[in-house]
């Protein structure tokens, strides 16, 4: 029983190798793969001071395939490493028809803007391009005023 579990101790590192391995730095295209039939999108705005999904009226409706492939095109490959000063502000969901493929929770402040996400098992975090960050804001305009 000892030589077993020194030998599964000793395959451990390499098993997790390979499982970081298979998110081959190619992290979009995987994401891109997983929602390319997303023909609507729900962005959910949580509120500024508790930080909570309101019961309502915090919810922006995309229903654009355009809109929503431009969506993903503005999330880049650079990692970004999540800081104690950079709280989620909402979530992303894409739907195909009724059907949730992916949600992300996301930061839109122009210092932090960032997307966290679920890939293969691992859970990623990609910086968000400044005109996602802009989008983010209007949208959340909209449904503030």
């Amino acid at each position: 029983m000892k030589n077993l579990n020194n030998y599964i101790v000793s395959f451990l590192p390499l098993l997790l190798t390979l499982v970081f391995l298979s998110c081959d730095g190619n992290v979009i295209k995987m994401l891109n793969k997983e929602v390319s039939s997303a023909d609507n999108v729900k962005i959910y705005f949580y509120d500024k001071t508790s930080g909570k999904m309101p019961n309502s009226g915090s919810v922006v409706s995309i229903n654009d395939r355009e809109e929503v492939e431009h969506l993903l095109s503005t999330i880049t490959e650079e990692n970004f490493a999540k800081r104690p000063d950079c709280a989620y502000n909402g979530l992303i969901e894409f739907f195909n028809g009724s059907i949730s493929l992916k949600n992300m929770e996301f930061n839109m402040e122009q210092n932090c803007g960032f997307v966290i996400f679920q890939i293969k098992y691992v859970i990623e975090s990609k910086k968000l391009s400044y005109q996602v960050i802009l989008l983010l804001n209007f949208y959340y305009a909209k449904i503030s005023n």
